[in-house]
């Protein structure tokens, strides 16, 4: 049920809804996991040292999955719908 919100003056109702914006972001910030699973960083990390020891060869794009592993591993795998809103 809305109340009659003409008393509050345009200036009072944005700063509210600016307030209650800011509060969800922050409520929808990830959180670091308790129980962290690396074993996909451990996973992605060995085939890194493997094929640079097969082939002597580093690829330019091993830092980003890198990234993309270590995010998943400590934030969830939610992390990139969060991180994707931003870019």
């Amino acid at each position: 049920m809305v109340g009659d919100l003409s008393e509050f003056d345009d200036d009072t109702l944005q700063k509210e809804l600016n307030k209650r914006k800011k509060k969800r972001e922050k409520e929808a910030t990830p959180k670091v996991l308790d129980n962290k699973d690396w074993s996909k960083v451990i996973e992605l990390a060995t085939d890194v040292r493997d094929q640079m020891i097969k082939h002597g060869l580093y690829r330019d794009d091993y830092d980003h999955y890198i990234f993309e592993k270590v995010m998943v591993a400590v934030f969830g795998p939610k992390y990139f719908d969060w991180h994707n809103k931003f870019i």
